[in-house]
């Protein structure tokens, strides 16, 4: 059964590998580290509200914007 896929985004996309591996390789948290993490939080905090209200495509929505989305089936 293929999942309910989002459209294709194109907008900006943010590497969670980038951001989550600066922090475990003991980046120091500077600006750009800290705004990434609450833009990451944000976005986590919106993916459940959506997806619990029933809108279940936000999952792969958020996938690909972290660029998490290497097994995503093609449209």
């Amino acid at each position: 059964m293929k999942p309910p896929l989002a459209k294709k985004y194109t907008g900006m996309m943010i590497s969670a590998d980038g951001i989550l591996n600066r922090i475990k390789n003991g980046a120091r948290p500077d600006k750009a580290i800290r705004y990434s993490c609450g833009e990451l939080y944000k976005h986590l905090k919106e993916m459940a509200e959506r997806y619990y209200s029933g809108e279940i495509e936000v999952v792969d929505e958020f996938l690909q914007l972290y660029c998490l989305d290497d097994k995503r089936p093609q449209d």
